[in-house]
């Protein structure tokens, strides 16, 4: 069973406050405890709710919109959280905003390149052009994963000491 003293889950609540209270600023720097935080807290939204949802609700229908309805929600939030912890290592936030669309699109470029790759080998074996798509879109799922890897990383490591050109550190003041 886990347990929470009343100094952890206060803890635990300004970091969700913070996260949620400051979905509009991407801009200064975010501490890596509040960021994990408020990650943990978007990691119940987007797993555990739909769960619940779905076992008091059933599977048809309104548990499905409320889902859907958080997992908007809390986008904007999750950007600028993450925008703010990559400036506290003195990175861009920009990297988010590469990263977030080919996220987005890398189930259907999966789908496109599995439906290629077994078009393909319907025929009389695997054509030059359906398996060249395929390793296209692969070569691109991996970079996405190394950058995503990379930016990983970056959200978990120390932040900068001191001030940075995205403002004064929130750990070290």
């Amino acid at each position: 069973c886990i347990t929470m003293n009343k100094k952890t889950f206060a803890a635990f609540a300004a970091a969700v406050l913070e996260g949620l209270q400051n979905y509009k600023n991407f801009d200064g720097r975010a501490r890596r405890s509040a960021f994990w935080k408020f990650t943990l807290f978007l990691f119940i939204c987007y797993t555990v709710a739909p769960i619940a949802f779905s076992s008091l609700f059933g599977t048809h229908g309104m548990p499905w919109l409320i889902s859907l309805a958080v997992d908007v929600t809390l986008i904007v939030p999750l950007l600028s959280s993450l925008t703010r912890r990559l400036h506290d290592g003195g990175h861009s936030g920009w990297h988010v905003a590469i990263a977030s669309p080919l996220l987005a699109s890398s189930p259907i470029l999966i789908f496109v390149g599995i439906v290629n790759l077994l078009y393909g080998m319907a025929g009389s074996g695997i054509e030059a052009g359906y398996q060249d798509t395929f390793f296209g879109i692969l070569k691109f799922l991996l970079i996405l994963v190394v950058y995503l890897v990379i930016i990983f990383v970056w959200s978990v490591k120390d932040g900068e000491r001191g001030t940075n050109k995205y403002g004064k550190s929130p750990k070290y003041k």
